[in-house]
């Protein structure tokens, strides 16, 4: 822009005259670039507040083994900083956010807020193995309290919290986190108390994770020891006054260059198509402006928010096309090599089963389940877990697939792992309990035992299961086969660790709670001892 301005400058007092096609050369170049630049502060001020743009918080959803729902649109869309706060409950909840660099902090200021049932835990010292942790809580069965625990999500230590006053529901809290070399201070709302270290602190990642429910955190300062300036973060809750201010001096310039343009065209007597061509800009520029207007009204709105997703989305079970992948991929892994001299377990399920939340596959339940099968079983053949899991599918596509492709296998034993996907997308109980029978009594026909797993899912959202885990049980009881709860099962320890990362996708201790309840029934089952 300042180069088309001197070039034009240079023109309007040349002594002599330019040839027309000279000074047409230079008007088109110095328009080009006007336009150009006014682009390119446009696209820079219409990024959205979101904490990709952000850039200093990693979003931990992302970086499991496998995508989970919604841990693109929280990093990528607006919701995670709506109005200027970090909201670790939006898009699904159970969100960790963790500032990209290394930090061994001596102070940790930030204020939360609370809503019903929810929970936030401030996380330091975090690596790739081990976390600290103090949590802030309004529910009664996960206290407020001092954790520390494995990268898996399991607990190793925790110490409750006796606040001076309990927290508040929907109000916001200031607090403090200080460290010393023997112990952890906690001040909450001016009120303070101090714990214990049985070590002294050591350099990791700095965060937030949350629960179920709304969680909101804001105006984060963070000083690291040695160090005399915190890092602060208010998550841009500025960013529409500094756009409308970028707006204003862009306004104001493009309508002062116009006006000076003019002027030295008037000066020049320049023929008419310059002066048009110079008006022509003018309109050009102050339509961008109002472009920018308009879409800065819609930047909350773009990405499209969960609301707008949720309301746009009927929950569905994939195509039968993918199913038939997933078949295909199953007879290429396990039916068309040559023949292992193993005792054979097949799964069956949806996301959960498949190992969705793990870090990586050989954390998943059924992986788990297999290491364990094999390092304390007294079974004279190896024992192998054979994963016919469909993500997102329901239960006819899997008893169809079942009966067509994974009973070729010859399993000893079945593991049906199943609940919520149907329970989402509103399967008729009979046809879900039909669907059920089917798996059985193919198995039946074949010699088969057949094992039924109600479904684990966190107890945040779902705190007395749904009403599939009765038709599993019933099923089961009038097939005379057994059922494992796995739901109660984790319920129990729901405060053992992080057992979720959303409704009903298990951590990777998660993971390894399932496998370790269902490890009893399914050696019972192949009449092999665990025990030892």
């Amino acid at each position: 822009m300042f180069i088309t301005l001197a070039l034009r400058a240079c023109q309007v007092q040349a002594p002599k005259p330019r040839p027309g096609w000279f000074r047409t050369i230079i008007s088109s170049v110095g328009f080009s670039i006007d336009v150009a630049a006014l682009v390119m502060t446009l696209v820079a001020c219409l990024r959205p507040n979101t904490l990709d743009n952000n850039g200093n918080w990693l979003c931990s959803k992302t970086m499991q083994g496998s995508r989970l729902t919604g841990a693109d649109n929280f990093k990528d869309g607006t919701d995670a900083l709506k109005d200027g706060h970090l909201n670790l409950g939006a898009w699904f909840g159970f969100q960790e956010v963790l500032l990209d660099r290394l930090r061994l902090p001596e102070r940790i200021g930030f204020r939360f807020m609370l809503a019903h049932g929810a929970t936030l835990t401030c996380v330091f010292g975090k690596d790739e193995e081990r976390f600290e942790g103090i949590r802030f809580s309004v529910r009664p069965d996960k206290p407020s309290a001092y954790i520390s625990g494995l990268d898996t999500g399991e607990f190793t230590e925790k110490r409750l919290l006796a606040l001076p006053a309990p927290l508040t529901e929907s109000v916001w809290h200031q607090s403090t986190i200080s460290f010393s070399a023997t112990a952890i201070g906690i001040e909450v709302d001016g009120q303070a108390i101090s714990i214990p270290l049985n070590s002294p602190g050591k350099r990791g990642r700095v965060g937030f994770r949350g629960g179920h429910g709304d969680t909101f955190v804001d105006d984060v300062a963070i000083l690291e020891r040695g160090h005399s300036r915190p890092y602060t973060e208010s998550f841009e809750k500025h960013v529409f006054t500094a756009n409308l201010a970028m707006i204003i001096l862009i306004a104001a310039a493009y309508l002062f260059i116009p006006i000076l343009f003019t002027v030295a065209l008037l000066k020049q007597q320049w023929r008419p198509k310059y002066k048009l061509s110079v008006a022509a800009y003018a309109l050009l520029s102050f339509g961008m402006v109002a472009f920018y207007l308009y879409i800065l009204v819609l930047s909350n709105q773009y990405p499209p928010t969960e609301q707008q997703v949720r309301s746009n989305t009927r929950h569905s079970p994939p195509d039968s096309s993918y199913v038939k992948e997933s078949q295909e991929e199953f007879s290429k892994k396990y039916l068309m090599r040559p023949a292992q001299d193993s005792t054979k377990i097949v799964f069956v399920g949806a996301s959960q089963a498949l190992g969705d939340g793990a870090r990586n596959d050989s954390e998943s339940f059924v992986k788990v389940l297999e290491s364990l099968l094999n390092t304390r079983a007294d079974s004279p053949k190896r024992i192998e877990c054979l994963n016919g899991s469909v993500r997102g599918a329901c239960a006819s596509q899997l008893a169809g697939a079942y009966a067509e492709t994974y009973i070729k296998a010859k399993p000893a034993l079945t593991v049906v792992s199943l609940s919520y996907t149907d329970f989402r997308i509103g399967t008729p109980d009979e046809s879900f309990a039909a669907s059920l029978r089917s798996i059985v009594q193919t198995n039946q026909a074949a010699g088969i035992k057949t094992l039924f797993v109600l479904e684990a899912a966190s107890p945040e959202v779902f705190p007395d299961g749904c009403s599939n885990h009765a038709i599993m049980s019933r099923v089961a009881l009038d097939s005379g086969i057994p059922f494992v709860n796995a739901f109660e099962y984790m319920k129990m320890h729901c405060d053992d660790g992080f057992l979720f990362w959303d409704s009903d996708h298990p951590t990777s201790y998660g993971h390894r709670l399932l496998a370790e309840c269902l490890l009893p029934q399914i050696a019972a089952q192949l009449g092999i001892d665990t025990t030892h």
